[in-house]
């Protein structure tokens, strides 16, 4: 399955948690998520721990550019799953912007 979802620059989004949680019930080969520009986005919700449950997932796109809400907490959390789910895997991330610059995944 294919799954593309493009909320950029949705200033009021704040969670992505409705969104993570239907993910445990699907099985998906490509997934998109753009969040650029969501400035208000502040936690992820199970994203993570979904995306490696996602063991037929051979295509994945994130981008979170200029989503400055977000704690340095759960940027690490991501930046870790992706690099465990990147091995074998067609994985783009664009990375979170920081106080101290951009998380290089």
């Amino acid at each position: 399955r294919i799954f593309h979802v493009r909320l950029s620059q949705c200033t009021s989004l704040a969670s992505l948690e409705d969104l993570a949680r239907p993910l445990e019930h699907i099985t998906l080969t490509d997934f998109e998520l753009n969040v650029s520009g969501c400035r208000s986005l502040q936690t992820l919700g199970e994203l993570s721990s979904q995306l490696r449950s996602q063991l037929s997932l051979e295509r994945l796109r994130l981008n979170f550019c200029d989503c400055d809400a977000i704690p340095k907490e759960v940027e690490m959390d991501l930046a870790i799953c992706l690099k465990e789910i990147s091995h074998g895997r067609d994985v783009c991330a664009v990375p979170f912007q920081t106080e101290e610059g951009k998380i290089s995944l």
